[in-house]
């Protein structure tokens, strides 16, 4: 977003984020051209700069899709210590993860490595343009 724009759903959004809760979904919707991709890529740079964006994902036709899990995998791996050596033992344990259903790639090396550690504060990852 521009400077000084939707700064009050920004603030908003970032408050929800913050809500003590074990986990939560935020689901950004509106029609094309409504500015839920500049709102997101706002939101990522606002979390980056907290130390906090875990990942962004951003669908596009030249990629596939399947890709979505190990592309995020990946990203939190960067992120945080212990979580990327919880990653890395779950695609060690779960070597051909990449031609397993989505399904199992979320819950084996997503789900479970994140479910394994206790991490401060939110983790933000977006997932962006999932309509492409």
């Amino acid at each position: 977003c521009l400077a000084g724009t939707r700064v009050q759903v920004l603030d908003s959004l970032t408050e929800i984020l913050h809500l003590d809760s074990e986990s939560r979904l935020l689901w950004l919707t509106g029609v094309a051209g409504s500015g839920k991709s500049t709102i997101a890529n706002s939101m990522a740079e606002r979390f980056y700069n907290l130390q906090r964006l875990g990942a962004s994902f951003r669908f596009v036709r030249q990629h596939p899709p399947e890709s979505i899990f190990r592309q995020i995998a990946y990203q939190l791996t960067q992120f945080d210590e212990t979580l990327k050596c919880k990653i890395l033992d779950a695609l060690k344990k779960h070597w051909n993860v990449a031609s397993q259903s989505l399904t199992h790639q979320v819950q084996k090396i997503l789900i479970e490595p994140l479910s394994a550690i206790e991490l401060s504060g939110p983790i933000l990852i977006i997932i962006d343009a999932l309509d492409e």
